[in-house]
């Protein structure tokens, strides 16, 4: 036993002793000094890395993030080429129509002119809001980090419409002449489509896209009734009297809005629904989308409204000095506009709205409420014999 034990010490003795782990801060073998200096040199080190980390991590992040806001300019604009082609040639027609209706009446002129420039001047802000968003998707392509300033945005769009309207104005001159007047009217044109251009430039796109389209329909409803206008006053009951005549006018001026404003938020719901099904749409568009591409017809209506009154102020104003039946006329006809054009804002966004809330899923029903069970410790006071409280049941008990 004593052998044995004396070499298995010896053995043990002379095994080389496992190395252990250095304490934090502190080599083998160093001193208070050698700990506090490693733990100084690792706690800078720590921090240096992590600033740096931080600071690549957050160059990151903003490049990613340009990276993302260029990748939604050129994803989600729309395919406006087909609705330009649509605009450009509605604004032809209406030049046309409008000078065919003019020159076939040479003693009215000045009132049937008075009279069509509502159309002309809504139509051109229409051409140029669609040509400043075409423009505006076509530039996106080519130079997007351009296109995601506003400034530049707005400044394209705007002479883009300029552009397109200013053919316009260039008709009418030649058509015309070159009077002043006459090119006072070209200028309000012109004017029209740098609004309608600066309309182009908002954004989401596709939402203006949608809320342009609907407002197209609407230019060429109103257009269609117009043409049915005396057969609908008669069904209407316009007669031989002035009442009567009124009287049918209010209901057809009715008719023509609510139809419109239908129109428009069915049409914008429709376009929006569609674009985003294509993912051309944000992701994250919801109602406010839809509100806002409904209510774009009744904008557009508006801002026609307003360049028409400022621009073609001299126009209105020659014309109603003919005769006073001729001012009463345009000074209805103005209110008749305005009222359209606000039956229009609201109700194409209601519609729009409404039409997008039909689409939503339906709720889960909520489960009804379980029965609340008595609280542990506290003993049912409807535990005992029917017709007995517990109070009873203890007496008898006890």
């Amino acid at each position: 036993m004593t052998e044995t034990t004396a070499g298995d010490t010896a053995a043990a003795s002379t095994a080389p002793a496992p190395e252990l782990e250095p304490e934090p801060g502190a080599r083998a073998g160093d001193g208070p000094e050698a700990g506090a200096g490693a733990g100084a040199d690792g706690g800078a080190g720590a921090g240096a890395d992590g600033g740096a980390g931080a600071g690549a991590g957050a160059g990151a992040g903003a490049g990613a993030g340009a990276d993302d806001r260029l990748d939604a300019t050129i994803g989600a604009q729309p395919r406006t080429g087909l609705l330009l082609a649509l605009g450009v040639a509605w604004l032809a027609a209406v030049l046309l129509v409008a000078h065919a209706s003019i020159m076939a009446n040479p003693d009215f002129a000045l009132i049937t002119a008075a009279i069509a420039l509502p159309i002309v001047i809504a139509t051109s802000l229409l051409a140029g809001a669609v040509s400043g968003l075409t423009a505006l998707g076509a530039l996106a392509a080519r130079r997007p980090a351009w296109m995601v300033r506003p400034a530049a945005r707005v400044g394209t769009a705007v002479l883009a419409g300029l552009l397109t309207a200013g053919l316009g104005g260039v008709g009418i001159m030649v058509g015309y002449g070159t009077h002043s007047s006459v090119a006072v009217l070209a200028l309000a044109v012109c004017v029209a489509g740098g609004v309608g251009g600066a309309l182009g430039a908002v954004r989401p796109t596709t939402v203006a896209a949608a809320g342009l389209t609907a407002a197209l329909t609407v230019l060429v409803i109103g257009f269609v009734l117009r043409l049915f206008k005396d057969p609908l006053l008669t069904v209407f009951g316009a007669g031989e009297s002035a009442p009567s005549r009124l009287s049918a006018a209010g209901w057809f001026a009715l008719t023509e809005a609510l139809a419109s404003g239908v129109t428009a938020g069915l049409v914008a719901f429709w376009h929006l629904r569609r674009a985003r099904r294509r993912a051309c749409a944000p992701a994250g568009a919801s109602w406010p989308g839809y509100l806002a591409a409904g209510a774009t017809p009744g904008v557009v209506l508006l801002l026609a409204e307003a360049v028409t009154r400022f621009g073609g102020a001299r126009l209105l104003e020659l014309a109603g000095s003919v005769s006073t039946l001729d001012r009463t006329a345009l000074r209805l006809a103005g209110s008749a506009r305005l009222n359209h054009a606000l039956v229009v804002l609201f109700l194409g966004a209601i519609v729009a709205v409404v039409a997008f809330g039909r689409t939503l899923p339906a709720r889960a029903a909520e489960p009804a409420d379980e029965p609340m069970a008595p609280a542990q410790g506290r003993p049912d006071r409807n535990a005992g014999q029917p017709g007995q409280d517990w109070g009873t049941s203890q007496h008898g008990h006890g």
